[in-house]
């Protein structure tokens, strides 16, 4: 009797360690397949838990990665990314290596028109893709078999910049950089907030020649440029709604803006214009003054975030010197640059664009 009782256990004891053995190889496998995170599309997506390769396509898709500091997993990149001008962009031309990678696609909005082949070859863990078209976002994804993680990182919506870089960040293993920038960003908030708070003046100002799609004159303008919502500046074009879009030029000689900056990436074209029609221009109180300034290009196939920062700063200088008067701007640049992109890039800017803070000299 003892020893049927004592072959049961043992029986039992086997067929128990059997299950505990099944479940942990299931679990095993189950944590294998990866993580799930839920998109910016809302799409569920599965991908790897230790990711190694990486592309990007679309606007920000590569900048958010190299804010991440993770541009040792990109294996491939866009036309556009190679052969573009990088001088608008800090986030390659602080890598230049960048240029050296196979490319995976034409590049652009909406529809860049992916390598689907060369993807393939590539053998990417997953695929991150930045104001890129549902369509073609599921067609590459089916298409490949490999998981695409879609972004949509607006400058306009901070939350949803910070939100981008949280999910490309859980997917890429570099959560803790997210985090550590995303602070950084919200201190600098926070400087500059506190820096305008109780500014007793506000001098009317307005951003002409933005870029947006292409290129445009001194017309093209921005009813929320961040710069300005950050300093609380009196933006005149407020009045005229959110975004980027033109306004003709009688609106802007009836707004009289007392300072006026202008987005250098579209400079020549706005000199031009001035160089045809002076009396317009000198019939306008910032060039009248001398008040005329240069900004860098904030939006260069998506937002330099970094350079909307370095704006603010030169900006705050110019319109509030009491309030900005220990800010070294080229410091303060290379330090902005060095958190974003990695490198103190401000003289290679200047050098492009020119130097911050001092007046243009358009006066006609």
């Amino acid at each position: 009797m003892k020893r049927g009782i004592f072959a049961i256990s043992i029986a039992l004891i086997v067929v128990l360690a059997g299950i505990v053995v099944y479940y942990s190889m299931s679990n095993e496998k189950s944590s294998m397949r990866g993580i799930t995170i839920i998109d910016m599309a809302g799409r569920e997506v599965t991908v790897p838990k230790n990711v190694q390769r990486v592309i990007c396509l679309g606007p920000s898709a590569l900048r958010i990665v190299v804010y991440l500091n993770a541009t040792d997993l990109v294996v491939g990149v866009e036309d556009a990314e190679k052969y573009w001008d990088i001088t608008g962009r800090p986030y390659r031309l602080a890598h230049p290596e960048l240029a050296n990678l196979t490319s995976i696609a034409r590049g652009g909005p909406d529809n860049p028109t992916p390598y689907a082949e060369e993807i393939v070859k590539l053998k990417p863990d997953v695929i991150i893709a930045s104001f890129v078209s549902l369509d073609v976002v599921n067609n590459l994804q089916e298409q490949t078999g490999i998981p695409v993680v879609v972004l949509w990182p607006s400058s306009d919506d901070l939350n949803k910049f910070f939100e981008a870089l949280r999910i490309a960040g859980k997917v890429l293993n570099r959560e803790r950089r997210a985090e550590d920038l995303i602070k950084y960003i919200n201190d600098i908030i926070q400087d500059i907030k506190s820096r305008v708070k109780g500014v007793s003046y506000r001098p009317s100002v307005y951003v002409g020649g933005l870029a947006y799609k292409g290129a445009h004159g001194f017309e093209s303008t921005s009813g929320n440029y961040l710069p300005f919502v950050l300093l609380n500046a009196n933006n005149v074009a407020s009045s005229a709604g959110n975004g980027t879009f033109l306004v003709n030029k009688e609106q802007i000689f009836l707004w009289n803006p007392e300072y006026v900056f202008i987005d250098a990436l579209n400079l020549n074209l706005v000199m031009n214009d001035i160089m045809k029609n002076p009396e317009f221009y000198n019939a306008i109180k910032a060039f009248s003054d001398n008040h005329v300034y240069l900004v860098w290009p904030n939006n260069f196939y998506g937002t330099n975030l970094e350079i909307v920062f370095i704006n603010c700063y030169a900006i705050g200088k110019v319109l509030y010197p009491n309030r900005f008067s220990d800010v070294n701007i080229r410091e303060k640049a290379n330090e902005i640059l060095e958190r974003f992109v990695g490198r103190p890039l401000y003289n290679i800017l200047a050098a492009k664009f020119g130097s911050l803070v001092e007046p243009l000299g358009v006066q006609r």
